[in-house]
């Protein structure tokens, strides 16, 4: 996580009385083989309304880049294992 997202994540935090779960899903199968990655972030955050819209795009900022991660890790596994090209 970067300096920046993590000072917007204590920018947020406020009362901590909110809560925002996203969830990012990607998967790469051909005909059921392959696999998929699943990653779900959960903030708290203040009550506020503009700091539950931050609170989204942040967490799913996260979310992203984490599931294509690890999608490219999958992959690579995938790839060397022979089940995927």
């Amino acid at each position: 996580m970067s300096q920046q997202q993590q000072d917007q994540l204590k920018a947020l935090v406020g009362d901590g009385q909110a809560r925002v779960s996203v969830g990012r899903d990607l998967a790469n199968k051909d005909f059921g083989n392959g696999g998929g990655v699943l990653v779900n972030v959960t903030l708290t955050c203040d009550q506020s309304q503009g700091a539950i819209n931050a609170a989204i795009g942040l967490a799913y900022q996260i979310a992203d880049g984490a599931a294509w991660y690890y999608q490219e890790q999958l992959q690579r596994q995938l790839v060397q294992k022979g089940f995927h090209r």
